[in-house]
């Protein structure tokens, strides 16, 4: 059924689609967060759990294309998947933490939901370039 052709398409699809539905989500969130109501706390879970669960399925569809692109690349002497891991885990760890320190300042004091949205329109904004 997945041959490669139809898993490389899938694969693209994932990584132009996925940032748009994981800015969707952080939105939702910061929505229903904000609102404080209890009918609303269903959707927040659930959207809680798609995030993470669609963040952590792109991690994985990333590390493998950064690998792929590596493979592709014709060094000579060093290994080439010794670091594809590693500096995408670390970019994602310094832009997020910058984020949240910047959000999360006692001098601007965001609250959470807004910090959501702060991180939403990040997200659109890196991709869309």
């Amino acid at each position: 059924w997945l041959d490669e052709r139809r898993c490389a398409r899938l694969r693209s699809a994932l990584v132009l689609v996925a940032p748009l539905l994981l800015s969707a989500l952080l939105y939702a969130m910061a929505v229903a967060g904000e609102r404080h109501d209890e009918r609303l706390a269903a959707s927040y879970d659930a959207a809680f759990v798609a995030y993470h669960v669609l963040h952590e399925l792109m991690r994985v569809v990333c590390d493998a294309e950064g690998a792929r692109c590596v493979a592709r690349t014709a060094y000579r002497g060093a290994p080439r998947f010794a670091l594809v891991g590693g500096i995408a885990t670390t970019a994602t760890l310094a832009l997020q933490s910058l984020a949240q320190l910047l959000g999360s300042r006692p001098g601007l004091g965001l609250p959470l939901h807004t910090q959501f949205k702060l991180l939403a329109a990040m997200l659109l904004a890196l991709f869309a370039v």
